[in-house]
């Protein structure tokens, strides 16, 4: 009886394992393989737009051929002269802010950089791969002529010491990967001459400050003043030396003024840097020089002084303008005709082909990309292809096309290049549209946001609207984006019957496509006729309107909501209004806090609305709210607790028409503050049970790197994400439910 009951025990403890395991096996199995958070899908940047802006540039010392630059896109290479370029990755970094490039003159095919926040690389196979050799935070870097045989690299850096908000700025010496010296000099600019040797005496290392002169005679270790320059000198932008250095001893320096009392200009030395006198010719008066650079032959005491100068008037309208000097800098001529781009707000570097007497090549890295010129600046050509910097606002598709549009938000007081491109026919890449007719896209100031250019396309492809002038309402295409016309009548401003609205956002109806709204800072505006003519809504309430869309049983509701979240809907557009604020399940926080908003209706379900935005808050708070109602905003379900929430803000979501099982969430890390819709996603999750659960999808780090400003996925799957600052990349739907970070899995909603 005994041994029968012992039998019985194992056979039941048995049975309890099998169960367990096969349990075990049943959970194991239903999550996917890949769910590896060190796993990422691949993602391609797309060919184009091309262009986006660049902060330096070098030749290579003796080849016409071999060119490499840089900027917030990475590092490229371009081995015909400029023409194309290929981005090459430094080291295992993402993306490298490249601030610097160095290339050694005794060793040709050695490359240095220095980047914004992660230091300096060496590179032994032009560009090819790289190595870290010191950390050195936001650097100037200067190469010693013999780096074969010392491994010596001088670095200006400075930083924002975050202990005391103070500017921090020194020199260090950097001997292969060690560095050996740092002293505190508040420099300002930095050279080392090619007379430099740093094991005998006349160390010829130089660096600037605001008023004084300095040299080293000792590698770095300590510095003496060579020379006051001129007591009322203000910012030292760029030291040039000679590469004829050895027989002429001449240095240059450009300057700007940090007052009406301090001085401006370009100021020069034949003796080594112990004498100073202003060469200002015929400039401009109050000149600030931002670059010189001198042509390869240079000799002073000969008839090769040619060299080159960016300069803008910090007194006067005078625009950024290189000028040329054939005589040392005694008389000056512009560069003719005018600089190419007016819209260029920034010339970041220039550099000479090493055979610039003959070819009389140059070209310059400036705030829109790479610029060439082959007759000394007569003339100009764009040389950005293959430079993935470009910053895309916006996608719009139609059945059969897929459009974007480019911006350049580096300067947001002045008008700015707007440029809208299309897929070529094979999908690979992007082609630039004429665009005439198109106004330059600016921004509007106002307390509560700045709005970039958006884009939309009708289905049917018959018409293209861009919107996001300042004061300029909406501008309408009926030739896929060749040419372009206002579309404002009965667009006005309140009190200002005369003057055109901004407007931030156009909604264009579903299922009635030339049916569209479009919103203002504080109106609605409708159009039955693709924005032939526009009428004035009657709103609830005279608050800010921070999203609206079309809902409910075919689309029948219009929904708005307020910046101070209270949402109402109207079944005869504008006649009567229905406030479903009080349906709304209550939450801590004012709507006030939030900068990212979410009103949006599902494509193929549009009973299901879903409702929402980020704070900008700290982690020990829950930053976003969620909710959705599946009958058409008549009951709610607040989700909030289900969305990421961890150092992340939420801040758009985007269904597909052609995958609608799918949510889509950009989101944001939790940090700064930001204008609510300049709302740039670093994250993108998705959800495929109407948002009781959600995953991380991997992105490519280059890819976040600048951020997400809008995403497509057209009827093949394929994925498309426009960013701010890295173009456009691509990817297959189907890959982003494969490869993902579970973030919270739940079985039931609140």
């Amino acid at each position: 009886m005994n041994l029968k009951r012992s039998l019985c025990v194992i056979c039941s403890a048995l049975i309890g394992v099998a169960l367990l395991v096969a349990a075990w096996f049943i959970i194991l199995t239903s999550v996917p393989s890949h769910a590896d958070a060190s796993t990422f899908i691949v993602w391609h940047p797309m060919k184009g737009p091309y262009g986006g802006e660049m902060w330096t540039v070098e030749f290579h010392p003796r080849s016409d051929r071999i060119v490499y630059a840089g900027g917030p896109s990475g590092f490229y290479r371009s081995d015909d002269g400029g023409s194309t370029w290929n981005a090459l990755r430094i080291s295992d970094l993402p993306v490298a802010h490249v601030r610097c490039l160095c290339v050694s003159p005794s060793m040709p095919s050695l490359v240095l950089a220095s980047t914004e926040n992660e230091g300096i690389f060496r590179s032994w196979n032009k560009g090819l791969t790289w190595e870290p050799i010191a950390y050195v935070p936001k650097s100037t870097i200067a190469i010693s002529p013999n780096y074969g045989a010392d491994r010596t690299v001088f670095a200006w850096w400075y930083y924002i010491d975050p202990r005391d908000y103070t500017l921090q700025t020194g020199i260090s010496k950097i001997v292969d990967t060690e560095v050996v010296t740092t002293v505190n000099l508040p420099a300002e600019a930095l050279a080392v001459a090619p007379t430099y040797d740093d094991i005998g005496p006349g160390v010829d290392v130089f660096a600037a400050t605001p008023n004084s002169f300095h040299y080293t005679r000792d590698g770095g270790t300590t510095w003496e003043t060579l020379a006051t320059i001129s007591k009322t000198l203000g910012h030292v932008y760029t030291i040039a030396l000679s590469p004829s250095f050895a027989e002429d001893r001449t240095l240059y320096v450009g300057t700007s003024s940090i007052g009406p009392q301090h001085m401006a200009g370009l100021f020069k030395s034949t003796n080594g840097g112990f004498n100073w006198r202003f060469i200002g010719g015929n400039l401009p008066e109050g000149l600030a020089v931002r670059k010189i650079v001198l042509a390869p032959d240079y000799l002073e005491t000969s008839n090769q002084r040619t060299l080159y100068i960016v300069a803008t008037s910090e007194t006067s309208s005078t625009p950024l303008r290189i000028y040329r000097s054939v005589n040392g800098g005694e008389t000056w001529m512009p560069v003719e005709p005018e600089w190419p781009v007016p819209e260029i707000t920034e010339v970041w570097d220039i550099s000479l082909s090493p055979h610039h007497s003959f070819d009389h090549t140059l070209l310059v890295a400036t705030s829109l990309g790479m610029y060439r010129t082959t007759d000394r600046g007569a003339t100009w050509e764009e040389v950005n292809e293959g430079i993935n910097g470009a910053y895309v606002s916006a996608l719009a598709a139609s059945q059969n096309q897929l459009y974007a549009r480019v911006w350049v938000p580096q300067e947001l007081s002045r008008d700015l290049p707007d440029t809208i491109y299309q897929r070529t026919p094979d999908g690979s890449g992007w082609v630039p549209i004429e665009g005439q007719g198109l106004p330059p896209a600016d921004i509007r100031r106002t307390p509560r946001a700045m709005y970039p250019p958006d884009l939309a396309a009708l289905p049917d492809d018959s018409a293209l609207f861009a919107w996001g002038f300042r004061n300029r309402g909406v501008y309408r295409s009926w030739d896929h984006g060749e040419t372009w016309e206002a579309a404002n009548n009965g667009l006005t401003v309140p009190g200002f019957e005369d003057e055109l609205p901004t407007v931030h956002t156009l909604h264009i109806t579903p299922r009635a496509p030339y049916t569209m709204y479009a919103v203002t800072e504080e109106d609605v505006f409708w159009s039955t006729d693709a924005g032939e003519s526009w009428t004035r809504l009657v709103l609830p309430i005279p608050r800010p309107i921070v999203a609206l869309t079309t809902g409910g049983r075919n689309f029948r509701y219009l929904y708005v909501l307020y910046q101070n979240g209270l949402l109402f809907r109207s079944a005869d557009n504008g006649v009567t209004w229905e406030n479903l604020s009080n349906r709304i399940p209550p939450y801590p926080l004012p709507w006030e806090y939030l900068k990212s908003y979410i009103l949006v209706a599902h494509p193929t379900q549009p009973e299901r609305i879903f409702l929402g935005g980020g704070f900008p808050l700290t982690s020990k708070a829950q930053c976003n709210r969620f909710y959705l109602s599946s009958d058409e905003g008549e009951h709610w379900v607040n989700l909030s607790p289900r969305v990421p929430s961890r150092n992340v803000i939420i801040g758009r979501l985007y269904i597909s028409p052609y995958v609608p099982d799918t949510l889509w969430l950009l989101a944001r890390r939790k940090q700064g503050d930001f204008p609510p819709d300049q709302f740039v996603a670093q994250g993108l999750y998705a959800s495929t049970d109407w948002g009781l659960s959600w995953h991380e999808v991997r992105l490519d780090p280059q890819l976040i790197r600048g951020g997400i400003r809008d995403m497509y996925i057209d009827a093949s799957g394929r994925m498309y994400f426009a960013t701010a600052g890295h173009g456009i990349w691509t990817g297959d739907e189907a890959e982003a439910h494969t490869v993902y970070v579970p973030m919270l899995r739940v079985t039931s909603g609140e």
